[in-house]
């Protein structure tokens, strides 16, 4: 068990719906004290409106500075400038990391000779890896970054790689993760994604109430529970209700995608 440890988690942003490694770190805390900083790095921003309200809402998190989770446990987001290139520039974005790093870290540590482990879920931070005396580096891979919209490819695949030989240890979460990044690293672990099961076990509980807002009619449902974002298949969900009109489609989440073609189906919830 890792215990009395100051543990720096480079992530996204702590705010959004809770994911996995938000619930891993949340447990580390227990015995540990967790530093969550919240980076984008890895896609540069385009000129719309959902990145235009994400770079407010990353400022804003920005001028609010560290914030409390719990008594171990903090998060923060740094400046960044958004979308460089060039050596230079680069230089200058990871300095400034580095330094707000350091300088939250000497708010939030218990004590100035407690070690310190650089955990990272983000694929492009191997310049952290050496700059916090830490005694390890861990690289949770959680995604095939490189596949998201907006994300330069080979430029993603070379930071993950300068991270990978970094790392001293590498979680994957999935058999096709393990499996790519094992041909990359000597130390790699597969850790597949779990629940919180005494949250989710409440549901077979016959004595509680079903949500308001799910549909009354009887017949199969048919449930998603997640993110609805470009890596979702929209277009396949609504075909599959137009097919099964006598079944009720059960989508949880926020989109972030244009769901028009599933609202248009009356029996999408």
């Amino acid at each position: 068990m890792i215990r009395d440890r100051t543990i720096i988690c480079v992530a996204s942003n702590w705010e959004v719906d809770p994911t996995s490694k938000h619930h891993v770190m949340q447990m580390l805390s227990r015995h540990n004290n967790v530093l969550w900083v919240s980076y984008h790095g890895t896609r540069r921003p385009q000129l719309n409106g959902a990145d235009a309200r994400g770079a407010t809402s990353a400022l804003r998190r920005v001028l609010r500075g560290p914030q409390r989770i719990g008594q171990n446990f903090a998060h923060f987001t740094p400046m960044v400038i958004p979308g460089v290139t060039g050596n230079a520039l680069e230089r200058i974005n990871r300095w400034m990391v580095i330094s707000q790093i350091r300088r939250v870290l000497r708010q939030v540590r218990k004590t100035t000779n407690q070690p310190i482990q650089l955990w990272s879920f983000a694929p492009d931070v191997a310049f952290l890896a050496g700059q916090f005396d830490e005694e390890c580096v861990v690289y949770y891979c959680v995604d095939e970054h490189a596949e998201f919209e907006g994300v330069d490819r080979h430029t993603t695949q070379a930071a993950e790689r300068r991270l990978l030989d970094s790392a001293d240890v590498v979680f994957a979460t999935s058999d096709a993760l393990f499996a790519s990044r094992s041909a990359m690293h000597p130390n790699v672990h597969l850790v597949r994604h779990g629940v919180d099961d005494t949250h989710f076990s409440q549901a077979v509980d016959r004595n509680l109430a079903p949500p308001a807002d799910l549909p009354r009619s009887q017949g199969t449902t048919i449930g998603f529970f997640g993110l609805l974002h470009h890596w979702i298949d929209i277009e396949l969900i609504a075909s599959a209700a137009q097919l099964m009109p006598h079944a009720n489609f059960v989508l949880i989440g926020d989109p972030q995608v244009d769901t028009s073609v599933l609202r248009s189906r009356p029996n999408v919830h």
